[in-house]
């Protein structure tokens, strides 16, 4: 043993932040007794595990790659309690037991830095993911047996189960970009794993599971479905079962996607994107809840269709306003009028995390009762604000008036708890994930608010509409492609995205999502000019295309990757 520490939680200003965090201390000059909470006079800020341990020979390593003095660095400068020579966490395994003085320990999981750590180190957040792909970040304990610690002691350690992961390999596994999720589930079984690392795998497993939604039961081209009305919701607002006629399964959407219709067998017929209002892993159907819009020819279009339980063809689910279902923060949902829609899904998918979902605040403006759709949906969340700006007599639950950025404010300011590993804390109002769909000018207010506020922007995310919008007339009509040899051409009618105008020209090449998301299909744009819909994930450089999600701005050329 080097030495062992205790510390309480205290609000210190981290890069200009307020953070509340026991990352700072000094060595204790005598022995500390640890209990099953770990050394007395010792509380952490977020973590469930009871001591943090780091081996003694890192502080001379990353005092190198950092180019650091060593000798700036008193012991305990990384927030843990205990410094111990000797260990290595390639080695060491989840559910080995430890032995330092009078006491016994279990090593239950890696220690993840977060930018706390960077900046106790002075280093760049740019530091942290080298170093959780060494292994070499600590390791969290559980205290089995109570004892008396002190530096100068003697630690061994034992190892019940060589078949266990060692806390290298799971810290690189919780952060690894590509996982297989049967490989986060394995440790899951493992009785001694921290509360921490099984809430992380949790979440990560999440994460993975809806990327690869994204992969399946993806179809080409048009598919044939009978909508069937399902029931009116709210004034000129009704609800749609698609079901497929070829009976093949569907693919399941993410949160907050739409579907793509053509509403009739023809090419010219009009083509429109609604989004889905319901949400599940394996679905047999999907559900659109649309708005009778004055003069609008699709959405009548739809509504005629479905009285009748007539036809209309789809392509995949798509789009990139999607719920995070692998986050810890609170989950904001801001809609208004008919931007209800996508939050449907969204809360439905937010109740079905397999983990202990964060808490969720929906705020909603409508009209009145009469036009509100859903009016009971979220009821149970942990804040559920809704706004007439124009309320009937009747009219009761509401707040009367717009919503307004005071209100906004007023909703959102205050902290909040809640408990991503299992142990409950507080974050400022501020630290919530934010989803925003409503009419411009609303969606302009609730952005501007929010920035005034201090929200991160990365933290917000919006689906815009225009009610109209899709009946725009095209910038083009028609498009010569050339495929590197094999020409096609595109209609504005037909409206193929060019991985769909390649695939209908006997080309094969290759693709994963089909919305954007993977990025299997980009490839280089030769000549020419595009436009994507939806956007991409990621940014392109300028020479690079989407097919997926790619419809030529005029005569183009690609050349597959």
């Amino acid at each position: 043993m080097v030495a062992v520490s205790t510390a309480r939680p205290a609000w210190q200003d981290v890069r200009g932040q307020r953070t509340f965090t026991s990352i700072v201390r000094s060595p204790a000059p005598g022995a500390l007794w640890f209990g099953a909470a770990g050394p007395d006079g010792n509380e952490t800020a977020v973590h469930t595990e009871a001591v943090l341990a780091s081996p003694a020979e890192h502080y001379v390593m990353w005092a190198e790659r950092f180019g650091v003095d060593r000798a700036a660095w008193d012991w305990c400068r990384f927030g843990e309690n205990i410094v111990v020579s000797g260990f290595d966490e390639n080695t060491l395994r989840i559910g080995d037991i430890v032995r330092i003085g009078g006491a016994v320990f279990r090593v239950t999981s890696p220690r993840i830095p977060c930018f706390k750590f960077a900046w106790r180190m002075d280093q760049p957040d740019s530091v942290l993911g080298p170093m959780i792909e060494s292994g070499h970040v600590g390791f969290y304990l559980a205290v089995e047996t109570p004892g008396r610690v002190e530096a100068g002691d003697t630690a061994t350690a034992e190892c019940p189960d060589p078949s266990a992961i060692t806390v290298g390999d799971l810290s690189r596994l919780l952060v690894a970009r590509e996982a297989d999720p049967q490989a986060l589930r394995e440790p899951l079984a493992n009785p001694w794993l921290g509360g921490q690392a099984r809430g992380m795998l949790a979440k990560r497993i999440a994460g993975l599971e809806d990327m690869a939604r994204l992969k399946t039961g993806r179809w080409s081209g048009w598919r044939p479905f009978r909508v069937m009305k399902r029931r009116d919701e709210a004034q000129d607002i009704a609800s749609f079962a698609l079901t497929p006629l070829d009976g093949i399964p569907l693919a399941p959407p993410l949160a907050g996607q739409f579907l793509t219709v053509r509403l009739g067998d023809s090419d010219g017929a009009p083509i429109r994107s609604w989004t889905l209002s319901d949400h599940a892993d394996t679905p047999d159907h999907y559900r659109l809840t649309v708005k009778r819009l004055a003069g609008g020819e699709g959405s009548a279009l739809l509504h005629e269709i479905g009285a009748r339980g007539g036809t209309v063809w789809a392509r995949p689910p798509a789009g990139r306003f999607t719920l995070k279902r692998d986050g810890f923060m609170r989950v904001v949902l801001i809609s208004a009028g008919i931007g209800v829609t996508p939050m449907l899904a969204m809360l439905k998918a937010h109740r079905e995390r397999r983990d202990s979902p964060p808490p969720l605040v929906w705020i909603h403006q409508t009209r009145s009762g009469e036009t509100h759709a859903f009016a009971s949906a979220g009821k149970d969340a942990a804040l559920c604000h809704v706004f007439y700006s124009a309320p009937r007599e009747d009219d009761a639950g509401h707040e009367p008036g717009r919503l307004t950025p005071e209100r906004l404010r007023e909703i959102l300011a205050p902290a909040y708890k809640t408990a991503p590993f299992g142990r409950e804390i507080e974050l400022e109002g501020i630290f919530s994930d934010i989803y925003i769909c409503g009419p411009a000018p609303f969606e302009a207010m609730v952005r501007d608010t929010l920035a005034a506020m201090g929200v991160p922007p990365g933290q917000v995310r919006s689906e815009s509409f225009m009610p109209g919008a899709a009946d725009a007339a095209p910038a083009i009509a028609t498009a010569r492609v050339d495929f590197g040899g094999t020409v096609a051409e595109w209609t504005q009618a037909a409206n193929p995205s060019l991985l769909e105008l390649a695939e209908a020209a006997g080309l094969a090449p290759a693709f994963g999502c089909r919305s954007g998301s993977c990025g299997a299909c980009e490839s280089t744009l030769v000549s020419g000019s595009v436009e994507h819909s939806p956007s991409p994930a990621m940014p392109l450089a300028a020479d690079r295309v989407l097919l997926c999600c790619a419809r030529p701005a005029s005569d183009v050329a690609i050349a597959f990757d």
